[in-house]
């Protein structure tokens, strides 16, 4: 009753506890836990300086794959930046939940919060056993969000060049197709 009555009292949000975090989680744990080993740290951060030397290296490149404000803001990416922000807020929660597992914290509810904008979720460590953590645990725990947002952000960088590196120039102009009834179709330019 109380706990219905604070989630009613809170204007700024409305709670809604949608899974069981023990079922999820107990079934991510085994599956994800190497994400967040020694060699796998060490690993993004190799990656990391890898993106960031790429940037460096290939400035002007990456400044002229860059859409302007008025190309990336259009009605239809709207949609776009909305998904991936929650995608990204998905992954950010999971990152929690998960290090709660590897460091034994149980997790006392997972879900959405849907009165606020954008929209949110959140996971709700055990604070008593949360309380427990002492040194690297804790800074871990709450660093595994931006961890995994780091991690994501490094791999699509990346993906990204490396998808762009793909395009490889011709010796001359490739044609698609032309136009009937204009100058390159009367000349007879083949596409």
């Amino acid at each position: 009753r109380q706990e219905l009555l604070s989630a009613l009292s809170n204007i700024l949000a409305i709670r809604f506890k949608g899974i069981d975090p023990d079922r999820l989680l107990n079934w991510m744990h085994p599956r994800l836990k190497w994400i967040y080993s020694p060699w796998t740290v060490a690993c993004c951060m190799l990656l990391a300086l890898a993106a960031l030397t790429l940037v460096t290296v290939q400035f002007d490149v990456f400044r002229s794959k860059l859409p302007t404000f008025h190309q990336f803001f259009t009605a239809q990416n709207w949609i776009y930046l909305g998904l991936t922000l929650g995608l990204t807020k998905v992954i950010h929660e999971f990152g929690h939940g998960i290090l709660c597992r590897v460091e034994k914290i149980g997790v006392r509810g997972m879900g959405v919060l849907i009165a606020v904008i954008p929209i949110g979720f959140f996971v709700e460590p055990d604070e008593e056993e949360r309380e427990t953590l002492k040194g690297i645990s804790k800074i871990r725990m709450f660093g595994a969000g931006s961890t995994n947002n780091i991690v994501i952000g490094v791999i699509c960088f990346v993906a990204m060049f490396l998808l762009a590196g793909m395009a490889v120039p011709t010796g001359g102009p490739v044609l698609a197709g032309v136009y009937q009834n204009f100058s390159a179709y009367d000349a007879g330019i083949p596409t």
